[in-house]
């Protein structure tokens, strides 16, 4: 292999020990597919050009997805898929004049593998590594810190990821991208892929500066200007006699010209000293700084030699097909044109128009009796029809919102009602194993199908993976098929006809194409500090949180749209996931959802019952003794209300399940059938905790009864203690 030709002009190689292990390397570039390419690319074309010439395969990867998820709006697919092939064809004719063999080069293009099955499963496996910070660290080089947006986050995943799908054994980039190369180096052996090298060229400065009020366009050197232009927007590079410091024309004659050409040759009268031939930097850099070469001279040879590297690039894009390219990758602005002022005169024409159609419209409406009677009827007929469709309206509302704690709705909940089935998700993450608290969901979801809803039920096996991982890769399919077969027998155990609802496994659309689409549009709008705070209630508060946990949010205001509901239901510790929802959704174009949240069930303990805390909580599965042993155990306290689990047992399932609560003593039983009798005993000592707690205790077990039987059945033993290998109960 050239090592030496690879080297050349590199400032750094990380990983250098293994430039040698292969004969032929696969090098990766990156170029974002936005902007017109202008001359500065040169610099690193150069460098492409020598990789070709010593062998190596080379793929330039066309990033054609930041336009689509950052600025979706305003730049069209239609002139993305130009601009891709307009950055290609000029690439390589790029290449061609700096006289490379094109033989074992390549192009990629990021739309074509990013959005796959595959790339983006390893996104999501790669965003459970790494932690806010660590990422912030991989940009800080290339983005502002100031509450950056999730996306900007997410890019040194993509970055890194490009390398393992696109089997490249290199990837060759700038000094500013090396926090990137870092990242990639680090992480991509905690997925099980190799450590690639990384070929670092120096940051050099620009030719020409863009300056505030003019047009970028009129001051960068485009690859397809004249040399005209060329000379002109030279005139004004800077480049100051004696001084090397940021003095871009040095820089390109380093590291395009001499590398390209071998010298760079300046000619000039013979007056001024004649013509001057550098074949070696140094020289030439010694001589300007003595001041032995005046910038003029200098600006006038560099035109010279550019103008003809560009020749041949000029050349080729004059010809009619890559002329239309062009346009259709960097359209015209369009210009607005002013609608013609109307006139005094035409708008009394059109004033006295109007009203002679209204007139002549008159006469020909004018109806007989017998018609207006038939008219009337039809309205009263109509009104009946309304007003019947309003109660069954109301009746179905009620329904839907009983026992709710709050809504977040608007005007479109009774309209939907008046037109049409209520679709309403709602989902679990399938983490820790389900506990009775989950009965309250289960007996909502009764309500919304009493009201005819078509209701969804997710199991967001992925959620469970970003919480923090609170579910490992390795048990998702396993505890989210124990998530199904234990919420359907909750289900039946309240006589809820489970045929009528819909099960939805999440990894079975969210990485699809079009879903990975929308989540990283999402992303590229929210910033850092919003999504945290959507999920503060939820996804479990570390300092320094995994990138995945920080998505969480995101998805779940997604699964909205995707799922097709009209609203979704959850705790109401998920309140901020909700008006983040309502946010941020209307700014994709889609519909803001309404949402309904049930209240949250104290543990036995007094605070949330959760999965992940066991002496707050009481398994599905637990025996009918253990039932007993920590209902007995639970806080119920009169001066405590708000934290006793067993009143709220009682009042958000059991009444609405059971229409009653049977509470008995030594010697007598009664019944209820209004949870505020039941508090009001209770604060008067007419109902004592005991009381409660049996009363509870055994319609728990009657609950939990026929859920124990069907986990009687050997495989359902078996999944769930593979699903839960390390779990208690």
């Amino acid at each position: 292999m050239a090592t030496n030709l690879v080297k050349r002009n590199l400032k750094e190689v990380l990983g250098d020990q293994d430039l040698n292990k292969v004969d032929e390397h696969k090098i990766l570039f990156n170029s974002i597919v936005n902007k017109k390419p202008n001359v500065e690319c040169l610099i690193q074309f150069t460098k492409i050009a020598d990789f070709l010439k010593s062998g190596q395969q080379v793929t330039i990867l066309l990033s054609d997805l930041n336009d689509v998820y950052e600025n979706p709006t305003k730049v069209s697919q239609e002139t993305i898929n130009a601009r891709t092939k307009y950055y290609r064809e000029l690439f390589r004719s790029t290449l061609e004049s700096l006289k490379a063999p094109l033989e074992k080069l390549k192009f990629a293009i990021a739309s074509e593998f990013q959005l796959k099955k595959e790339f983006i499963f390893d996104t999501f496996r790669l965003t459970s590594l790494v932690s806010e910070n660590n990422a912030k660290k991989a940009v800080s080089n290339l983005v502002e810190q100031v509450d950056t947006s999730i996306l900007n986050l997410l890019y040194p995943t993509f970055f890194a990821l490009n390398q393992e799908h696109l089997k490249c054994t290199a990837q060759y980039g700038n000094e500013d991208q090396v926090k990137f190369f870092e990242f990639a180096e680090k992480y991509l052996p905690l997925l099980g892929f190799e450590k690639r090298l990384h070929l670092i060229s120096p940051n050099v400065t620009e030719l020409t500066e863009i300056r505030m009020n003019i047009p970028e366009d009129d001051c960068k050197i485009d690859l397809l200007d004249t040399a005209d232009a060329i000379k002109l927007k030279l005139k004004k590079a800077f480049c100051e006699p004696g001084n090397l410091e940021k003095n871009g024309i040095l820089d390109f004659i380093k590291y395009v010209i001499l590398p390209t050409f071998g010298e760079f040759k300046i000619e000039r009268d013979e007056k001024f000293g004649g013509n001057l031939l550098y074949n070696n930097f140094n020289q030439l850099e010694l001589d300007f700084k003595e001041e032995k070469l005046h910038p003029g001279d200098l600006k006038n040879g560099f035109a010279q030699v550019l103008n003809s590297l560009l020749e041949p690039i000029r050349k080729r894009f004059e010809e009619a097909d890559f002329k239309q390219l062009r346009e259709y990758a960097y359209p015209a602005p369009v210009k607005k044109v002013k609608a013609p002022k109307q006139s005094k005169k035409d708008k009394k024409e059109n004033v006295a128009n109007d009203a002679n159609k209204v007139n002549s419209d008159g006469d020909k409406n004018e109806k007989s009796e017998e018609d207006k009677k038939a008219e009337e009827e039809r309205k009263r007929i109509e009104e009946e029809e309304r007003t019947a469709k309003l109660l069954e309206v109301a009746k179905k509302k009620n329904l839907i919102t009983r026992n709710l704690q709050e809504v977040l709705s608007d005007e479109k909940f009774d309209e939907i009602l008046m037109n049409r089935n209520f679709k309403v998700y709602w989902g679990t993450a399938t983490t820790g194993r389900p506990h009775v608290a989950y009965f309250v969901p289960m007996s909502k979801i009764a309500d919304f199908l009493k009201a005819g809803c078509e209701v969804t039920v997710l199991f967001a096996d992925l959620h469970g993976f970003l919480d923090n991982l609170k579910s490992p890769w390795n048990l998702i399919k396993l505890r989210s098929k124990y998530y199904e077969e234990i919420i359907k027998a909750m289900l039946i155990s309240i006589d809820v006809p489970i045929e009528k609802l819909r099960f939805v496994l999440g990894t079975d659309y969210q990485l699809s194409r079009e879903y990975a689409l929308d989540l990283y549009r999402l992303a590229a709008i929210t910033s850092n500090h919003d999504a945290k705070k959507a999920g503060a209630e939820v996804v479990k508060t570390i300092d320094d949180p995994l990138l995945s946990s920080i998505l969480y949010p995101l998805l779940q205001s997604l699964d909205e749209e995707h799922l097709k509901c009209d609203a979704q239901f959850g705790g109401v510790d998920q309140r901020k996931i909700f008006t983040y929802a309502r946010k941020y959704l209307p700014i994709l174009g889609y519909n803001k959802r309404i949402h309904f949240m049930n209240h949250m069930i104290p543990g036995l303990t007094g605070n949330k019952m959760s999965s992940s805390e066991e002496n707050s909580k009481i398994d599905v599965l637990d025996s009918a003794e253990q039932v007993v042993k920590k209902i007995n155990a639970a806080v119920c306290d009169v001066e405590s209300l708000d934290n006793n689990g067993v009143l709220a047992f009682i009042k958000i399932v059991i009444l609405p399940i059971f229409n009653s609560f049977k509470a008995c003593s030594s010697d007598t039983c009664k019944l209820y059938y209004e949870y505020e009798d039941i508090e009001r005993d209770f604060k008067e000592n007419k109902l004592s905790a005991e009381q409660l707690k049996t009363g509870v205790a055994e319609t728990l077990n009657k609950l939990m009864e026929p859920i124990r039987k069907k986990f009687e059945d050997p495989k359902l033993k078996e999944l769930a203690e593979t699903a839960y290998p390390s779990s208690n109960k």
